[in-house]
């Protein structure tokens, strides 16, 4: 994190860690890169680069969601027994 609370980008995203008060979420702060290269438009690498780290967040959240959708699913079935 820098020092007002968003990730570094050359860093691997943390997924697991606690965030406070202060921190923004990786996520957020990929939408906000985002949309300032968007705005800025002068540097098409970066704004390949902040898509490519969307794509990833998005596998990111598919996987978590297939984790909690198999977890729910066993829970479900000792329900039934």
């Amino acid at each position: 994190m820098d020092e007002e609370g968003k990730p570094k980008f050359d860093e691997e995203p943390d997924y697991t860690s606690d965030i406070d008060e202060k921190e923004m979420p990786y996520l957020i702060a990929v939408f906000d890169a985002l949309s300032e290269e968007l705005d800025s438009g002068t540097n098409p690498d970066a704004i390949q680069e902040s898509i490519e780290r969307l794509q990833n967040c998005h596998e990111q959240v598919l996987s978590v969601r297939a984790e909690v959708g198999a977890k729910m699913n066993r829970l479900e079935m000792t329900e039934k027994r």
